[in-house]
């Protein structure tokens, strides 16, 4: 019995020894570092990477991480997972996330782990940071027809950063059969965005477009197809006129009749958008159906058309003159019913009769608001004696015995005419 609980006593000492013993080793230790890692690795940016270890024996750990160029990115406290993992080790992590500007390399690190004793270091270890994905580009929608040089601007991302921005184009003259796709111009400064002045090099025609990024990883984007469709159109509609009746029905240019006007326009490429014109200096107005002049007058017309590409013809103008109403005209000498003595007038007769002795002047008032007077004729028992040209319109009667019939007839030089009244006239005038 006493030998049994001597065993006892033995065997227990000895655990105290063996758990002191452990114990001691842990308190007089220093740190041990059993384990580096870290995921995922290599990092593609933007994207984060957790560096783990395993310490026993530690009251902190640090990682110390430099940049590729080996300048300190800095030193920074880990975090401890919970409880020990076994016999006083634990695990610690720190987290941390690339994305630019972080420079694009091999990351070197450190663990330091530290307790009363001292420090632990292990390492070198390395993290790889990269850019393998392209970048992606576009070119912002412009209007369809452009008729000069167009700002063509430019969204590009990447995970990283856009070195680059070029552009490239392709032509058609038939918007069918294309060109092979043809280098343009490279930007390479986005402090003011990534732009284009693009000048139609091929002149006139339809253009496709797309855009190709370059990172400053070296990565390339891949496109084969356009990314915006533009026309160049930089020649101004054409535009005719056609007058109804073709030709003048009255004399010297002048229509007698309402003239009708018909516009025509046409365009080799973006086509026409609106035909404009106005009469006389008068408000603009939008042609859509032939119009009509009916104001006696000479009218100026003035007309252009502009095409879908902004394209403004120069103002054209033609000068229509039209008069559809007959000249004003009547016999101021001899007035009915009047004595006429050597070309004097009398007095009124009784009789209402208008009696010439002697010669006389015959005059006639005439005049016309829009062609004017082309002539005054005089005619004696319908026998034409005479034709005045110019105002006022006058004619030297004599060498008539008897009844007679005078009236004039005026003529305005678009060819209407105005007959005066006839007036029976007894004359004797040797």
């Amino acid at each position: 019995m006493k030998e049994e609980v001597k065993k006892k006593i033995i065997l227990a000492i000895a655990f105290i020894a063996v758990i002191f013993e452990i114990a001691l080793i842990f308190v007089l230790a220093q740190p041990t570092i059993n384990f580096v890692g870290d995921y995922p690795d290599p990092v593609e940016v933007p994207g984060y990477n957790n560096i783990t270890t395993n310490v026993t024996n530690a009251t902190a750990v640090y990682v110390e991480i430099y940049y590729p160029n080996g300048t300190a990115l800095g030193n920074f406290s880990m975090n401890k997972i919970g409880g020990a993992y076994i016999y006083g080790s634990y695990y610690w992590y720190y987290n941390r996330s690339y994305s630019y500007p972080d420079p694009l390399g091999t990351y070197t690190y450190y663990i330091k782990a530290r307790n009363w004793t001292g420090w632990t270091i292990m390492g070198p270890y390395t993290i790889t940071v990269q850019d393998t994905t392209p970048p992606t580009s576009s070119i912002q929608h412009v209007s369809y027809w452009q008729n000069s040089a167009v700002l063509l601007t430019i969204t590009a991302t990447d995970n990283y950063a856009v070195a680059n921005v070029s552009l490239f184009y392709r032509y058609s003259t038939d918007n069918a059969t294309w060109s092979s796709w043809k280098f343009y111009a490279k930007d390479t400064n986005s402090t003011d965005g990534w732009s284009f002045s693009f000048n139609f090099p091929d002149g006139e025609g339809y253009y496709e477009l797309y855009s190709i990024a370059n990172d400053t990883a070296g990565n390339t984007e891949t496109k084969t197809t356009a990314d915006e469709i533009i026309a160049y159109d930089a020649t101004p509609p054409t535009t005719s006129y056609t007058i109804t009746p073709p030709s003048p029905d009255g004399k010297n240019g002048w229509y007698v009749s309402v003239v009708n006007i018909t516009l025509t326009s046409s365009d080799g490429l973006s086509g026409v958008a609106s035909i404009k014109y106005r009469i006389d200096g008068g408000l603009w107005k939008e042609y859509t159906s032939p119009f009509t002049i009916n104001e006696d007058g000479e009218h100026l017309v003035e007309y252009y058309a502009i095409d879908n590409a902004g394209n403004a013809e120069d103002i054209r103008n033609f000068t229509v003159k039209v008069d559809t109403s007959k000249p004003e005209a009547y016999l101021q000498r001899p007035l009915s019913g009047y004595l006429y003595l050597f070309d004097r007038q009398i007095w009124r007769l009784a009789s209402g009769n208008t009696v010439i002795i002697g010669r006389i002047i015959v005059r006639v008032v005439a005049y016309d608001l829009h062609s004017g007077i082309e002539n005054v004729s005089f005619y004696v028992d319908g026998k034409l004696q005479n034709i005045d040209i110019v105002s006022p319109y006058e004619w030297v009667w004599r060498g008539d015995i008897g009844w007679k019939y005078l009236q004039a007839v005026a003529y305005n030089k678009a060819g209407l005419k105005q007959e005066t009244m006839v007036l029976p006239v007894f004359i004797f005038s040797l």
